[in-house]
């Protein structure tokens, strides 16, 4: 997560007419940690399609085979097409630098914590210069609307990095964070559940005890068919983990996989009543 921290990509859907936006009652926000504005609008970049400059272990061709075309609409249609094909259609993209969409943070640092702290406070804090920082002394807006009696108890945090639990504050602010070690429910006596605890348990981890973002996606969607929480943060962590290892062909993979992730959510969503037509989804990324 040692990275300078710029949001590259804000897509929103709104799964209802401008007429019905009074009707929506939940605000989703996923994060895809360590996703290029390069990636996400040109698609797959022709220069680290390879061992020399990509450090891939996928030779080229297959590479090509999967992400790559001429056309670059095509080429980012190919890794990320429920993007391109549902929420460019159905709701709004922004992060296009080519095209003068930029947006930046005002945190000076270069890595994450400062980053995330931003995002979720609206203000950057020049006291927060490490990842390791410790507990957030500043209020997030996820805080700030569990204590609203209307949201009580239905606001919730995922992810993989296990430092979500220091940035959003869980001790103080009473969010249920679940991340890195404490993302599989301990309590869960189901098979699912002892399945899940044993698969994290036996599986070799990239970076401390944070789990892939497959092991989020499946708790996650378990948890939403069960609680169904009105504003939920759901941060996927493995782009930026194959990023930092120089691993192209693993990072292209990762992020189309990223894209099947939020299609399901978005399918989720619309299979229930609590969400369908009533849910706002918030994508975005952060990287250098």
């Amino acid at each position: 997560m040692m990275h300078r921290f710029a949001l590259a990509l804000l897509c929103a859907v709104v799964c209802a007419p401008a007429a019905w936006a009074g009707k929506i009652r939940n605000v989703v926000l996923v994060i895809a940690d360590g996703v290029r504005w390069q990636e996400v609008f040109t698609g797959a970049d022709a220069t680290l399609l390879n061992d020399e400059a990509g450090g891939s272990w996928t030779s080229d061709a297959e590479l090509r085979a999967r992400y790559w075309d001429d056309d670059p609409g095509v080429r980012r249609r190919k890794l990320f097409p429920f993007l391109w094909e549902t929420i460019a259609t159905r709701g709004q993209i922004f992060g296009n630098q080519a095209k003068g969409s930029v947006a930046r943070v005002t945190n000076t640092k270069w890595f994450s914590y400062p980053g995330y702290n931003e995002m979720a406070t609206g203000a950057a804090d020049p006291r927060i210069d490490s990842n390791e920082f410790g507990p957030n002394p500043n209020v997030t807006v996820f805080e700030w609307l569990n204590r609203k009696p209307a949201f009580a108890g239905k606001v919730e945090v995922f992810g993989t990095w296990a430092t979500f639990a220091d940035i959003f504050n869980g001790a103080r602010s009473k969010l249920p964070v679940r991340s890195g070690a404490t993302l599989v429910d301990p309590q869960d006596r189901s098979a699912r559940g002892q399945l899940l605890r044993e698969l994290y348990q036996t599986t070799t981890r990239l970076e401390g005890a944070d789990p892939y973002d497959s092991f989020v996606h499946v708790v996650l969607r378990d948890h939403l068919r069960a609680r169904q929480p009105r504003v939920l943060f759901v941060g996927y962590g493995d782009t930026d983990v194959f990023q930092h290892m120089g691993r192209y062909d693993a990072f292209l993979d990762t992020a189309h996989s990223f894209d099947s992730y939020v299609a399901e959510l978005w399918r989720q969503f619309q299979s229930m009543p609590a969400y369908k037509d009533r849910t706002t989804l918030i994508i975005t990324t952060a990287t250098q």
